[in-house]
């Protein structure tokens, strides 16, 4: 507990506001997705959303505790972004 204090009360040091930031991302999932139905046009992708929500914020700790290098960082985060943007689904007869 001391340790969670110390980062929350530390929120303008580089770990202590990756902290704060993915607390705020989990658990604004975590207030989202029970809202989320079975013919919600967003149901299929609550299961991708929440692997992005974890690794992200995970990869971000990461680099800012320096337990991996900051190319490793780069390499996660594009793999996320290119994961997003090649499961990006467009509207069939829209114009580029």
């Amino acid at each position: 507990m001391d340790t969670i204090a110390t980062l929350v009360s530390n929120a303008q040091t580089p770990t202590g506001g990756v902290f704060v930031l993915s607390a705020i991302i989990l658990f604004g999932f975590l207030i989202i997705a029970p809202k989320v139905t079975a013919d919600s046009p967003f149901a299929p992708y609550v299961l991708p959303l929440l692997g992005i929500m974890i690794v992200v914020p995970a990869t971000m700790f990461l680099g800012v505790t320096k337990v991996i290098e900051s190319d490793a960082v780069a390499a996660v985060i594009g793999a996320v972004v290119a994961y997003i943007f090649t499961r990006a689904q467009t509207t069939p007869g829209a114009k580029p």
